[in-house]
């Protein structure tokens, strides 16, 4: 039951299972705050200028993370041994380091910590995340070697640590997530939100901007039947606009 100044979002158990795909015609941070706590790993999708990093960033600035975050952006030469950890080149040694993962498993302590990760489908998840895709069903544990000491590691994700991910559903260039990883998180639907150029940006020359991108959008989901090819809002809030 939410609190008296919280926003119902009506979601049943039966909605809040896994694969979810949340569709809200708005967006705002305690809606994105409510799933992550619920399920600790989330992905926003949504075409590009829909403020998902944004939204994703103000969570890692609320009351409960505190700031206490790490960022990183997939691109198509972010690799396993980057995420998890390998062998790497320095100078003239050749030596086995932990990735950004298993630094922050490392390191993590008792307070919450979120993961954010940019663009998850500019590369292969599965080849990035590797063995580790087994931990996102939490509970699991998994024994890693690390051939910079005698032994291997035990690991899983803690309680603590959340996931929170951004996808580009516009670009077909992009890898797509496959079922075995998609079905671990639940997944918001980010939309175009022209309203908010209302309050942000002035009406020039009698011309509403919120008014212009609703026709441009309407145009290009009838000219391409679909609703993930359209215009953000955020392209007309950037500087140089």
């Amino acid at each position: 039951t939410p609190a008296n100044n919280a926003i119902d979002l009506g979601l049943t158990a039966q909605d809040m299972k896994f694969p979810k795909l949340s569709d809200f015609p708005i967006m705002n941070t305690e809606i994105i705050a409510r799933v992550l706590k619920d399920f600790k790993q989330v992905i926003l999708s949504g075409p590009p200028g829909t403020s998902k990093s944004y939204w994703a960033k103000s969570i890692a600035q609320n009351d409960y993370f505190q700031k206490n975050f790490t960022q990183i952006q997939f691109h198509p030469q972010f690799s396993y041994q980057q995420f998890v950890g390998g062998y790497v080149v320095e100078g003239d040694l050749v030596k086995y380091k932990n990735g950004i993962l298993l630094n922050i498993l490392d390191s993590i302590g008792e307070e919450p910590h979120l993961l954010i990760i940019d663009e998850i489908n500019r590369e292969n998840v599965t080849q990035v995340f590797g063995e580790i895709l087994q931990l996102l069903d939490r509970g699991n544990s998994l024994k890693i070697k690390n051939e910079s000491i005698s032994d291997s590691k035990t690991y899983s994700l803690p309680k603590n640590l959340y996931i929170l991910a951004t996808l580009n559903s516009t670009d077909r260039s992009l890898s797509r997530l496959d079922y075995a990883f998609k079905r671990r998180f639940a997944e918001i639907y980010v939309p175009v939100n022209a309203s908010i150029l209302n309050d942000l940006c002035d009406t020039t020359d009698f011309i509403s901007l919120a008014t212009f991108l609703e026709k441009i959008n309407r145009n290009l989901v009838q000219l391409t039947q679909d609703k993930d090819m359209v215009i953000g809002h955020a392209i007309f809030l950037a500087d140089h606009v």
